[in-house]
């Protein structure tokens, strides 16, 4: 007496209503208890109506697990995956994507900056997106005949004026010291740059460059900013559809749970049904992602469901169930304090004693007991956000009502 499951609608009101009236009828030729049937009629609700259905009729939103706090290392990849493919999806490897005409312009529009003819002459690339970040840069600096120089806080006084390379300042965030005085570097990177005749790339993450553009006169000297946003579906497809190409293996994508029952699709032609699939899943992993290649790319491994090397194949099924990672259990003085790293990547205790009135003691404690949960990373300059973790602190600023940077 389930006849109700079968009258699936485009509908999702109306194909609720049906699916609980049939899981009542149905309920009342079995006998379980209540607990039981609550859990029963959630379970088979979901499997039916599909992952983001079940979501969007319930009201609820399974986030299990995700309040967890992963360490890099925490994301599941599947143990058959050849080496080769998972360095092939590293930040590391730097592959071309297909931008939109109108992001493509920003880029342009970056080149004949650096191809003029004058002293001073710099752009920047503004992300929250590393992967994406990196790639910009690249292309820009495939446009320039001479190897690029890399420009950090304490190499600017050597390399800073000489020569004719390409210089590129990987990081602004290193030049910015959240404490009274602390855009002295910047301001020195500024005059710098104008005194110089080598074209410059200046990189970083949009709360870095907001600070800076706000604050000094970077955002008079930079000639133009490559700021693309997140990657739409299509570029998001382009892109990782392409790094997958360069391993040789062929790619399915298992989407059953996604989508749920839906009987039209069983009467579509394979190659249809693949193709409908394709779409469906990385509209899928786009909305968990944001559109952010770097995180996008951490979520396809982890979402490697089966791999056969001897048929050279591998089948994707849905981005597990806690990633990305919410920070919802944060505190706002813990979430404050990572939003700061954000903004200057050598953040440390010195430094916020010198804008509250915490003890440098009890400064101290709260980075490393941060640091400690993994949710910062000390190094010998100071500390900073995991890269895993830098869209869900930004997620989670934004969630809260808060600015990015301020």
């Amino acid at each position: 007496d389930l006849s109700a499951l079968r009258r699936i609608s485009g509908d999702d009101a109306r194909f609720s209503r049906d699916l609980r009236q049939g899981f009542l009828r149905s309920a009342e030729a079995i006998q379980l208890p209540a607990e039981s049937w609550s859990a029963w009629l959630q379970l088979l609700a979901r499997r039916a109506l599909g992952r983001d259905r079940w979501q969007a009729v319930s009201g609820a939103r399974d986030a299990s697990g995700r309040s967890t706090v992963l360490t890099a290392e925490d994301y599941p990849v599947h143990h058959d995956l050849p080496l080769v493919y998972r360095r092939l999806f590293s930040e590391q490897v730097v592959s071309g994507v297909q931008l939109s005409p109108e992001k493509s312009r920003g880029v342009q529009r970056a080149v004949q900056v650096l191809e003029e003819s004058r002293a001073g002459r710099a752009v920047v690339v503004v992300s929250e997106d590393r992967a994406l970040r990196a790639i910009l840069v690249d292309e820009l600096l495939r446009t320039q005949p001479l190897p690029a120089d890399s420009i950090t806080p304490d190499r600017l006084a050597d390399l800073g004026s000489r020569g004719g390379a390409p210089a590129v300042v990987h990081d602004l965030g290193e030049w910015v010291r959240l404490t009274p005085g602390g855009l002295r570097s910047a301001e020195a990177l500024c005059s710098t740059i104008l005194d110089s005749s080598r074209p410059w790339i200046l990189v970083a993450g949009p709360e870095t460059w907001q600070r800076l553009a706000r604050h000094t006169a970077l955002g008079e000297v930079v000639g133009a900013v490559v700021d693309p946003g997140p990657l739409d579906v299509d570029e998001l497809e382009r892109a990782l559809v392409g790094r997958h190409a360069m391993s040789g293996m062929q790619v399915a994508f298992q989407v059953d749970d996604l989508v749920g029952i839906r009987p039209g699709r069983a009467l579509q032609a394979a190659p249809t049904r693949a193709r409908a699939d394709r779409r469906r899943w990385f509209a899928h992993l786009h909305k968990q992602c944001g559109g952010r290649l770097s995180d996008a790319l951490r979520l396809w491994m982890a979402a490697v469901h089966s791999v056969d090397e001897a048929e050279g194949r591998i089948v994707l099924g849905p981005v597990p169930l806690f990633l990305p990672p919410r920070l919802d259990h944060l505190t706002d003085a813990d979430l404050l304090l990572l939003r700061r790293t954000l903004i200057a990547t050598r953040d440390s205790p010195e430094d916020l004693v010198q804008v509250t009135l915490d003890s440098e003691v009890a400064a101290r404690g709260r980075y490393q007991r941060l640091a400690g949960r993994g949710l910062l990373r000390a190094s010998d300059t100071g500390f900073e956000v995991p890269d895993h973790l830098r869209s869900p602190v930004r997620d989670q600023v934004r969630a809260r009502g808060w600015e990015v940077e301020a």
